[in-house]
């Protein structure tokens, strides 16, 4: 399986336009696929399809997974002033 390129839902809040935003801009960065990316979180594709178009923030206990997953830092995934809900999903 490829990348993920669908892109931002019309469904997504604006924090979870901006967390997607971020999170793809970070996977295309990474050059890892999401298959390696659910390997190595235990994150699941329809989970990952959701976060990355935004309709799906994961909560602020998950996020530093994604990140060492990622080689990021967590603010990278979300900035200090975003303010998210604990797992928020849209729809």
């Amino acid at each position: 399986m490829g990348r993920h390129r669908e892109g931002i839902s019309p469904k997504a809040d604006p924090q979870g336009r901006i967390f997607g935003t971020n999170l793809a801009r970070l996977v295309e960065a990474s050059g890892k696929m999401i298959d390696d990316l659910k390997r190595e979180t235990g994150t699941g594709r329809s989970t990952w399809d959701h976060m990355l178009n935004g309709t799906q923030v994961p909560s602020v206990r998950a996020l530093p997974k994604y990140a060492k997953a990622l080689g990021c830092k967590v603010s990278d995934l979300v900035p200090d002033d975003l303010p998210i809900q604990v797992d928020a999903k849209v729809g």
